[in-house]
Formats: structure tokens, C-alpha cells, sequence
């Protein structure tokens, strides 16, 4: 491994633990998905799916947020392979 991939596998550890130690908290959340959310008229057509893949814990806010968003769209969860709420997927009309 020459040093460039070594100082980067290091960054990614440091930031992978750095994101594990330090969850999100709603407010940055909540402004992403509004943004995702706000912007995808401009690269979904109608018809189209979104789908966001999240930490179990924040199934609710996703959801809440995405049917505030888009009234008229079927929101549905999907699970991972452990059964645990990972991704919500916003069907647009």
C-alpha cells in the first residue's frame, strides 16, 4: 500500500469512527432531506421513486418529512437484511 491509500484509508477510519461516535443530530438532518426533497423535482420525473437510506432511528423524521414534502406520494419502508427500517422509498405521483 503506497502512502497516498494509507493516509486515505486512515481519514476514512478517523471519519468513520468520528460519525459513529457523533449521531446527527435533527436539525442538520432535517435541512439535508428538505434539500433533497425540495430539489428533486428538477432530477425525478413524475412518476419516479426517491429512495434514502438512513439510520433505523430516523425512520419516522424520514417519513414525516417526505409526506409533508410530497402529500400525494406513496411513502413505504424497507427493511435491511437484520429487519432493522433502512431505507423509505417516496413514489412520486
Amino acid at each position: 500500500m503506497d502512502a497516498l491509500s494509507s493516509e486515505a484509508a486512515e481519514t476514512t477510519d478517523t471519519l468513520t469512527t468520528r460519525a459513529a461516535a457523533k449521531p446527527v443530530t435533527n436539525g442538520p438532518v432535517d435541512a439535508l432531506i428538505r434539500t433533497a426533497l425540495s430539489q428533486a423535482p428538477a432530477v425525478v420525473k413524475p412518476g419516479g421513486a426517491l429512495l434514502f437510506e438512513h439510520d433505523p432511528s430516523q425512520t419516522r423524521r424520514m417519513v414525516r418529512l417526505a409526506q409533508h414534502q410530497w402529500p400525494l406520494a406513496q411513502v413505504s419502508v424497507h427493511k435491511d437484511l437484520a429487519g432493522r427500517d433502512r431505507v423509505v422509498r417516496i413514489q412520486l405521483p
